[in-house]
């Protein structure tokens, strides 16, 4: 007896969600989802605005050393420096890497990768160049590399957005997680 009144219960609340849904109509869910695809297309912008304000803090500390900033006795307790080479090959490949799948998923329509990883990505090399005491040497390469792959994630995330928007992909329900 009891299960046939929490099965009432159950369709009542239902049947007022439903007339909710009704009255508030379904433009409320569409707004919030354009709303989401707005704040997504912005994530590109903001990527690269926080890459040029670090490389511009970058380009003030390039001059700057790890070895002039610590005692010696601090820097042998850390160990010895990353050698630069082996950085060189790291951005290098990253930076194929990062092109060449944001490349894929732009031609194939799909999601967009995450830009904060991106750019946390590209802003360590600054960071490792630094600790190697090569960022004054390195600087244009991190920077024209950086920008290459964030500016590549920057058009991605529009295209995907302006589509998103248009309703040519699916509807914008699918393409937000």
């Amino acid at each position: 007896m009891s299960a046939t009144i929490i099965d009432k219960m159950r369709k009542e609340r239902s049947r007022r969600s439903v007339e909710e849904d009704r009255l508030n109509g379904a433009s409320s869910t569409a707004g919030s989802r354009l709303d989401e695809l707005h704040v997504l297309s912005r994530q590109g912008l903001w990527g690269l605005l926080i890459f040029l304000v670090a490389s511009a803090v970058a380009l003030c500390f390039r001059d700057q050393t790890l070895g002039g900033l610590l005692p010696a006795d601090l820097l042998e307790q850390l160990g010895p420096r990353p050698p630069v080479m082996l950085i060189d090959i790291v951005l290098g490949v990253s930076t194929i890497s990062s092109l060449i799948v944001i490349s894929g998923r732009l031609y194939h329509a799909a999601r967009p990768g995450s830009t904060w990883n991106h750019l946390c990505f590209r802003l360590s090399f600054f960071v490792l160049y630094f600790v190697s005491d090569a960022l004054a040497s390195h600087m244009n390469v991190v920077f024209i590399s950086g920008l290459a792959v964030l500016a590549l994630q920057h058009y991605h995330l529009s295209q995907y957005t302006s589509r998103a928007m248009e309703g040519k992909t699916g509807g914008a329900g699918s393409m937000i997680r």
